[in-house]
């Protein structure tokens, strides 16, 4: 990264600096919340906390559309800071989820350039890792690979939907016939 998750919001570049300041204090009240859900075993409503920040931070990347503005170069680092902003909220969703998706949190964890358990180990350090800028300067990413796998149909699966639509299709046929 050319610059960390801190360094990201605070670049002043007008109205986008202010969705990511959003973001980011949007960030800080999810992680008090879910962590007092969890400590009350509202495991459901530390969840919700969580998804509220995905959901923000997904508003976030539709807003500032940072796939045109890195290809901009009087945009560009607006975009990867936007990316860059987006990342670390995607960083906190996926280490306040470890307790109910460890496998999950892991894999994220994973892709975005931390070590095994670095981020997600059994002993989850919330204030800490739940804090705003985990990702620094210099931080450097796997290449990119699917979270969840692609749901093949199986071809059983396949022919029973064919087989299903062509018996409606021959229903609707004899009933009509049959007026």
């Amino acid at each position: 990264l050319p610059f960390g998750s801190d360094e990201s919001v605070e670049f002043d570049d007008g109205a986008f600096r202010q969705g990511r300041l959003e973001l980011r204090a949007l960030a800080g009240t999810v992680a008090e919340k879910s962590k007092a859900a969890y400590h009350s075993m509202d495991f459901s409503g530390a969840c919700d906390e969580l998804m509220l920040l995905s959901s923000a931070a997904n508003m976030l990347i539709d807003t500032e559309k940072p796939w045109t503005t890195v290809k901009d170069e009087n945009q560009r680092e607006m975009g990867f800071r936007t990316l860059i902003t987006v990342l670390e909220a995607a960083r906190i969703v996926a280490t306040g989820l470890t307790p109910i998706v460890p496998g999950l949190s892991e894999r994220i964890s994973l892709a975005l350039g931390f070590e095994s358990g670095s981020q997600n180990g059994e002993q989850l350090d919330w204030d800490t890792q739940m804090a705003w800028g985990g990702l620094r300067a210099g931080h450097s990413f796997q290449k990119p690979k699917p979270l969840f796998p692609r749901l093949e149909h199986s071809s059983a699966a396949v022919s029973a939907k064919k087989s299903e639509k062509k018996a409606k299709q021959t229903k609707q046929k004899v009933s009509g016939k049959v007026r």
